[in-house]
């Protein structure tokens, strides 16, 4: 009897945002009611040093002033109210809400990501949390030195390969010369439906993966044929912005 394979990790990237804005505890409270056990956010600074969950450099694009946030103190964040009520979350209570229950993504944006990386580690210290990187933290960092910061602390944390890495294996898997594709064990490489236009979620390229011990996770596919061509070629993980035909959850 072959072993049975591990049921697919669905994660929820910034929460379930089609009602409520992406990042919110509105957006994280509905993902948790849809059944999803993994959630995504991304982490930046205030001006005073304050671990906050946004995206982008400003709100603009979520309805909210288009000031850096790096140039507010997080009293002044805290204070913008998005559209339909949302606020910024602080990273301390979006831990508190969802830490211990779910499984997290963090998103370092490599603005001002080396003292990002620095504060999130003094919190960890500071709160005692080294166990909880380690079970059920995963990271994406933008540039190799933030990464690296992050890895002389916690040698084995889970990390998402950056774009780059994601591009090279890709093509190599494309060009069928996946030992060109610097495709490294317990890396996580992020795979969209398609690339070149030629389709990646297929057995064989999925095997290519875990032959070098690497994982895959499926990148914001968009239909319900995508996800289930996904799911037959064997990715890992599904990274999504909704809820397409989610079995496991």
């Amino acid at each position: 009897m072959s072993p049975q394979k591990p049921p697919v990790h669905w994660i929820s990237h910034r929460g379930y945002h089609s009602q409520f804005t992406e990042n919110s505890k509105g957006a994280f409270d509905e993902a948790c009611s849809r059944g999803f056990t993994h959630l995504e956010t991304d982490l930046r600074l205030s001006r005073d040093g304050v671990l906050i969950l946004c995206h982008d450099p400003n709100l603009a694009r979520v309805g909210g002033p288009s000031r850096l946030l790096s140039t507010m103190s997080a009293e002044e964040i805290g204070a913008q109210t998005l559209p339909g009520g949302d606020k910024v979350l602080r990273f301390e209570e979006f831990y508190r809400c969802y830490g211990e229950r779910c499984q997290v993504t963090l998103d370092v944006k490599p603005e001002g990501g080396l003292e990002t990386t620095r504060v999130f580690l003094a919190w960890v210290e500071a709160q005692g949390a080294e166990q909880w990187v380690r079970d059920k933290v995963t990271f994406l960092f933008w540039r190799a030195a933030h990464e690296a910061l992050m890895a002389e602390r916690f040698p084995r944390a889970r990390f998402y390969a950056r774009r780059e890495e994601c591009w090279r294996a890709g093509a190599a898997l494309l060009l069928g010369l996946p030992q060109f594709g610097g495709i490294k064990a317990r890396r996580i490489y992020a795979m969209p439906p398609r690339f070149l236009g030629r389709r990646l979620y297929t057995t064989s390229i999925l095997a290519a993966v875990h032959r070098f011990g690497g994982r895959v996770v499926a990148f914001l596919p968009e239909s319900s044929e995508d996800v289930q061509a996904a799911i037959a070629a064997g990715v890992d993980e599904i990274l999504t912005n909704g809820l397409i035909e989610a079995p496991q959850l």
